[in-house]
């Protein structure tokens, strides 16, 4: 894989892999190296040219605008499924945290949050069966890509925020006067890892949006390609 290779594959890291982002990466990379072997006939070196036309392409920026139709019905249930899958993961995890009185809001949230999510699904499954064809829905993917990616941002400022919030609580008042961490017996090192560990069961809101990302090239109009 060249470097031009390499350039194009960057640019299209997050974006689902659909027939439409084929045609459209191979496009790219056909033009590139065209331009690539223009600037090399007037003169520039082999990886000058490449780096030069590699310069003039850092974005896809209006060029993955143009969305797909899919089968909204199916993708909402397949997604739904998914998620229940996450938030069942996270509340096994969170059970263990009782044992330290940590995770009571918790589990209420992962389970109030399971039940919804699971009448959406048979909600969606019941209109599903009663629909003779398939409707499709126009969805933007560069507009959701690009918010998956804010949404892990958000994701990743929360966690360094809690984490720096509950370090601050539990240990702020040992550095302010110089006095040393102590952390005595099993039940205080629990209390205290799970402290930390537990905000990361959020990461089911970060994987769930990312599934919906990969999910649409499985329920793409294929007629319309």
């Amino acid at each position: 894989m060249n470097s031009l290779q390499q350039h194009v594959e960057r640019l299209f890291r997050g974006y689902p892999n659909t027939t439409r982002t084929r045609e459209l990466k191979e496009e790219i990379l056909g033009n590139l190296e065209a331009k690539a072997a223009d600037l090399a006939a007037q003169g520039w070196s082999e990886d000058e040219a490449r780096q030069r036309a590699a310069a003039s392409l850092t974005t896809l920026d209006g060029l993955m605008d143009d969305g797909m139709s899919i089968a909204l019905k199916p993708y909402l249930a397949e997604l739904l499924q998914w998620t229940m899958i996450y938030l069942v993961v996270a509340w096994i995890i969170s059970i263990p945290a009782r044992a330290v009185g940590t995770s009571l809001v918790v589990q209420l949230t992962l389970i109030g949050a399971l039940f919804i999510t699971g009448i959406g699904y048979v909600l969606v499954r019941l209109f599903m069966r009663g629909e003779a064809q398939a409707s499709y829905t126009y969805i933007k993917t560069g507009r959701l890509t690009k918010a998956v990616r804010i949404l892990w941002v958000l994701w990743a400022l929360f966690l360094a925020i809690h984490w720096l919030d509950t370090t601050i609580l539990r240990f702020g008042s040992n550095v302010w006067y110089g006095r040393p961490v102590e952390i005595t017996g099993p039940y205080q090192w629990a209390v205290t890892a799970y402290s930390y560990a537990l905000p990361l069961l959020s990461l089911v809101l970060p994987l769930a949006a990312t599934r919906a990302l990969r999910l649409l090239h499985r329920h793409e109009r294929r007629d319309a390609i």
